[in-house]
């Protein structure tokens, strides 16, 4: 490649016909290759190959990627087989993503082919083809300016008018990368990078200058946005909206890097002018023509927000979008909403300590809660329903004050509450989803008989999205109201399973996992209860999925910590179950570590035995080659606490040296992953070196092993692995150990570590025999070592500048 390289470089800076016309022959004969080929590793060689010289070949590169992009069948995937077993090699998605770099290349050569291409990429279910179609696109809309400089806004216009063409069902399939290129349309700076010389690389940002280009180009975009917006249809509409309306923020911001004080007149009168007309497309689709709101709630949340910081950025200057603001906030059914719904202190005008600001909003809820009575309660009942219904469209955190006051209602105003409940069953309404805090209610104010009757009508149900609340009702509940009934229903859901509870065999799996999940927290809560039962049922939901190890878990040490339970209290045969299914997960994660710590204070050699177990899990799974690279047998960050606790205790040497004992030459996974935890835990030393004075060249070899993995050992072990041998392929694996290096910086990086590792070699006499005779071989080796680094760092160089220069 590096050959091919120099070549390549040499060709295209010859400016010659015949130069191009080779490189073009070369390029027929890639696509060629490619095209006959079924192994997509060769197909990735090649095109690696033509990434070389790409900008020669634009249209031949266009024409491959397009092959290549649409041919998902007839490529194979090729199967290695090492010593760790079996791995597969490029698949067509290595390939697509090797297509989006060279895209990449020509972006600005063959700018509507190329945003062609990435529009169809980007709705590839491969989330890495989606998120590398994504970067390749933000780096063609974006304004860079080195591209400003030479050919102003063309790939912006370009991609604008390619958008604009398209028919109404067009650009609602595409709507997600309209969004996209018309959020980077409307922004005000620009940025990009550039190389001074081969090894630094400058940052460049600044304002964009409002001419006549930009402000014609800004006003389109906000244009083809409102355009789109009264097209949207569907399912999902409301989210639509909303996410184009996000779209045109940008219209409104200003620079936020680079002196434009000289353009600040220009700058003011282009935001401004967008300012007002979107002002105006505002009003237009929140208001009808008697001046009621007719727009989607969450719609209107989101303008209201804009025009905050509108008026925030302009305060009395855009007077409409001050004069909307106020009209909007006018309306009573949106004034209960915004209290409910969304962030009080995102959506207020003024800058004020966030403690003034709840106190003001909580009063606020406090009248309209007063105002909930026997005589509008059909009024209410649909209000309510309104703001429930939008819990589906926004983010879950936005109502947390809703569902505090439907708690409320359910703790305080009760007969009210079943009124609202009953309407809800009987009609299907959406307050029927918000059932579970109106349950936290009825326990609140230990009203358990209404809260009985409506799981009683819940589990009547046989409705799994509503089955889930009852679990979750109990997850917080206050302990001194906890009852033996409240044990018996989670025990009826997940052991007993009885007559109640048999249709969710039937369920989607992953409902049953949320239900699972909320009876794990529930049960955490209802401990105390009954110690003995609610342990056999946590155990219970270890066994049903493996799926469900990691959450239980986690919810066990977050009890665990909170001490809510106390695992020292359990029987050695219960936690050796915990135990067990901890060697399943695939990582062990801070919460796994953590109970690992807790058990380990009583049941030491179990918890390390956990490792041992985990570590042969890998290796067997390496043998077959069957998805091993998921599964990591030491964490690659280990508790600290953990760590500290494993050096210290006597027991760790023991077990070390047993450890060692057990390897063997022919378990390469097993060995290396020991080496990992060794690594991982340290404090081998002094146990390494004893095993060295003391060991024959079995022991020898093992311990090389060790310190392989452990950590570059120091030189004077090393030296004393060789007084103990003659053995001249224990000297060569002495000798390879030395020579690692870890990471290194610096153009001449490697041949500097090999200097200063000559420069600690220094002989002596009173060295022993095989020692000095260990140390001329190396002297002689790593002198050799510098002098082929050294070219082969200038080598590097050279093509590093024939890079840049080209």
């Amino acid at each position: 490649m590096k050959n091919n390289k120099k070549i390549f470089y040499t060709l295209m800076n010859l400016e010659s016909k015949k130069a191009d016309e080779y490189l073009a022959k070369f390029a027929n004969g890639i696509e060629s290759k490619i095209s006959k080929s079924k192994n997509n590793d060769e197909i990735f060689e090649n095109l690696e190959l033509l990434e070389e010289f790409i900008y020669k070949v634009s249209d031949q590169a266009l024409r491959i990627a397009n092959n290549v992009i649409k041919d998902k069948e007839s490529n194979k995937v090729t199967i290695h087989k090492t010593k760790f077993g079996e791995h597969d090699g490029k698949t067509h998605a290595d390939l697509v993503l090797k297509c989006l770099e060279l895209l990449d290349k020509i972006r600005y050569i063959k700018i509507s082919e190329v945003f062609n291409l990435l529009v169809k990429l980007y709705s590839s279910q491969n989330l890495d083809v989606k998120k590398k179609a994504e970067e390749v696109l933000n780096s063609l809309i974006s304004y860079d300016p080195y591209t400003l400089q030479e050919i102003s806004y063309l790939p912006q216009r370009t991609v604008l008018n390619i958008i604009k063409e398209l028919g109404d069902e067009e650009k609602t399939k595409n709507v997600e990368i309209i969004k996209l290129a018309i959020s980077s349309f409307l922004k005000p700076s620009c940025g990009g990078h550039s190389m001074k010389d081969y090894k630094t690389l400058v940052v460049t940002s600044g304002a964009l200058n409002p001419d006549k280009n930009l402000i014609k180009l800004r006003k389109e975009s906000i244009k083809l946005i409102t355009t789109l917006y009264g097209s949207v249809r569907g399912k999902n509409k409301v989210k639509t909206k909303i996410d184009l309306l996000k779209s045109l923020e940008n219209a409104s911001r200003y620079p936020s890097q680079g002196d434009y004080s000289k353009i600040k007149g220009e700058m003011d009168s282009m935001i401004v002018s967008d300012i007002k007309n979107l002002t105006e497309f505002y009003r237009e689709i929140i208001f009808n023509e008697k001046q009621e709101i007719v727009a989607e709630m969450p719609v209107v949340q989101e303008i209201e927000s804009q025009l905050i910081w509108f008026n925030r950025k302009k305060k009395n200057i855009i007077s409409e979008a001050a004069s909307l603001l106020k009209e909007i906030r006018n309306d009573d059914f949106y004034h209960l909403y915004r209290l409910l719904v969304g962030d009080v202190y995102v959506s207020s005008e003024e800058k004020r300590d966030l403690e003034t600001v709840k106190k003001e909003r909580d009063k606020e809820i406090d009248l309209e809660f007063k105002k909930i009575g026997e005589e509008n309660i059909n009024k209410w009942i649909e209000k309510l329903n309104l703001i429930a219904r939008d819990q589906e469209i926004k983010e879950d955190w936005d109502f947390i004050e809703f569902r505090r006051f439907l708690g409320r209602i359910a703790s305080e105003k009760t007969e009210l509450a079943q009124k609202i409940l009953d309407d809800a069953f009987n009609s299907s309404k959406h307050l029927k989803k918000s059932i579970l805090y109106f349950l936290f209610g009825f326990r609140e104010c230990n009203n358990t008989e209404i809260y009985d009757d409506y799981v009683k009508k819940i589990i009547k149900e046989r409705d799994i999205d509503l089955l889930i609340n009852v679990p979750a009702s109990l997850a917080y509940i206050d302990p001194k109201h906890v009852r033996k009934e409240d044990v018996d229903l989670l025990n009826g859901i997940i052991i007993e399973r009885r007559e109640d509870f048999k249709f969710l065999k039937k369920v989607d799996s992953n409902k049953l996992n949320l239900l699972h999940y909320n009876v794990m927290r529930a049960l955490l809560q209802l401990y105390k209860k009954n110690e003995l039962r609610v342990r056999r049922m946590i155990k219970s939901l270890m066994n049903i999925n493996d799926n469900y190890i990691p959450w239980v878990v986690k919810e066990l040490d977050f009890a665990e910590y909170r001490k809510k339970i106390d695992l020292l209290k359990w029987s050695k045969l219960d936690l050796v179950s915990v135990l067990d299914k901890i060697v399943e997960l695939e990582n062990l994660d801070y919460n796994a570590q953590r109970l690992l710590l807790i058990i380990a204070r009583e049941h030491f050699r179990e918890v390390m035995n956990v490792f041992i177990e985990r570590i042969k899990k890998v290796s067997e799974l390496k043998i077959k080659g069957d998805g091993w690279f998921k599964y990591d047998a030491i964490p690659p960050h280990f508790n600290d606490d953990l760590k500290k606790y494993i050096k210290r205790n006597r027991e760790y040497p023991k077990l070390v040296g047993s450890w060692i004992k057990s390897m063997t030459s022919d378990q390469t996974a097993y060995n290396w992953e020991l080496n990992n935890l060794l690594q991982a835990i340290g404090g081998v030393d002094d146990i390494l070196l004893k095993m060295v004075k003391e060991g024959d060249e079995d022991n020898l070899n093992k311990v090389i092993d060790l310190s392989e993995g452990v950590h570059p050992p120091g030189f004077d072990f090393c030296f004393e692995i060789i007084k103990k041998t003659d053995d001249k392929k224990i000297w060569k694996r002495v000798g390879a150990a030395m020579y690692r290096t870890g990471m290194v910086s610096g153009e001449h990086g490697i041949s500097e570590a090999y200097k200063s590792k000559l420069n600690e070699i220094k002989p002596n006499e009173k060295d022993h025999r095989r020692v000095r005779e260990f140390k001329q071989e190396m002297i002689k080796d790593l002198k050799t070592s510098i002098k082929k680094a050294r070219q082969r760092e200038d080598e590097e160089i050279k093509l590093m500048k024939m890079d840049y220069e080209g």
